[in-house]
């Protein structure tokens, strides 16, 4: 068997055919490690900072509630698009598709991890600020207050990732190699959107979101292609388990605020109070705020927005770094 040809560069996707499919991008765009990085910093720049990580299907409009509010009362805030979600994209040139599906680039957690640094670090270059992650999210922004502990003042994590769970069987079956991405083609993006559906509380409420997803997903195939290598590659999500890491966090007596849905059928409500349980006996200050009745996105108009904001201000009243 020889190796297989890319697919042409029309059909590789990348920004260029997102911003066809759903128009253009309403932030900015900055050369990273790998291709382009989207994000949109709201707010004073000189306000203490805050940053959003979302999850593995999301991109930086899943804060917009959060951040326009936090913004609202006085924070900078800074969102971005992970590559290939939303309207980052890997280089589609230099890191060519061959078949539908596989992704050339491995997405481990590290480098989720350098795409965290090379943007904060072009935005708001040596500034301290809290972090705040959904999910995936919530996995990435574990490993950056473990590596950069001096630059994170407070951590909020939202039905995070950390303990490996057991998948739905569809994707597990979209990890298999040789069936995989033939069904990553045939149901990956209807499978992306009853996720996305499963993880709101009223998904007729998300209805142009989700439709926009869809948009996303049939005009760039590096969005499903890059889902599907994350489960593959990151930690946390492919068996591996960030207990370790999340341990190591707490021991530094690091801040935190832990908001989970208590119906969450992504990450389970279990694993928030062991992760609470965790912080409490490495004697960090630590909140755990359960959202009753919420699902895995708990925090939009139609859930839990009033109390995770709530709670979110407080936090990040008490916490955040003056600049």
């Amino acid at each position: 068997s020889h190796a297989a040809a890319a697919m042409p560069l029309s059909e590789q996707g990348g920004r260029a055919a997102v911003e066809r499919a759903i128009g253009p991008a309403p932030g900015t765009c900055i050369p990273t490690d790998l291709g382009q990085t989207h994000y949109v910093l709201e707010g004073a720049t000189k306000k203490p900072l805050v940053v959003f990580v979302h999850g593995i299907s999301g991109n930086l409009t899943n804060f917009e509630n959060l951040s326009s509010a936090l913004a609202t009362e006085g924070y900078c805030c800074l969102r971005f698009d992970t590559y290939d979600r939303g309207y980052s994209e890997t280089d589609p040139a230099k890191y060519p598709m061959e078949t539908f599906g596989e992704h050339p680039v491995a997405f481990s957690l590290d480098v989720y991890l350098r795409q965290m640094e090379e943007v904060i670090d072009a935005v708001a270059p040596h500034r301290k600020f809290v972090l705040v992650g959904l999910s995936l999210g919530g996995a990435m922004s574990i490993a950056y207050a473990e590596k950069h502990r001096e630059r994170v003042s407070g951590l909020v994590l939202f039905d995070s990732v950390c303990f490996p769970g057991k998948s739905p069987l569809i994707a597990r079956l979209a990890d298999a190699p040789l069936i995989g991405p033939w069904l990553v083609h045939a149901f990956g993006n209807r499978t992306l959107v009853n996720f996305a559906k499963s993880s709101f509380k009223d998904p007729s409420y998300h209805a142009e979101a989700l439709e926009q997803r869809a948009k996303v997903a049939a005009a760039n195939p590096r969005f499903l292609a890059s889902v599907r290598s994350t489960r593959t590659h990151c930690a946390g999500i492919d068996g591996r388990s960030l207990e370790g890491n999340f341990k190591a966090v707490c021991a530094t007596r690091l801040p935190l605020l832990i908001l989970w849905g208590t119906e969450d059928t992504a990450t389970p409500f279990e694993d928030g109070k062991r992760m609470h349980a965790i912080a409490q006996e490495a004697g960090a200050p630590v909140k755990f705020v359960p959202l009753e009745g919420m699902p895995h996105v708990a925090f939009t108009p139609d859930a839990a927005q009033t109390e995770s904001l709530a709670a979110l201000s407080e936090f990040v009243r008490q916490y955040a770094h003056k600049a």
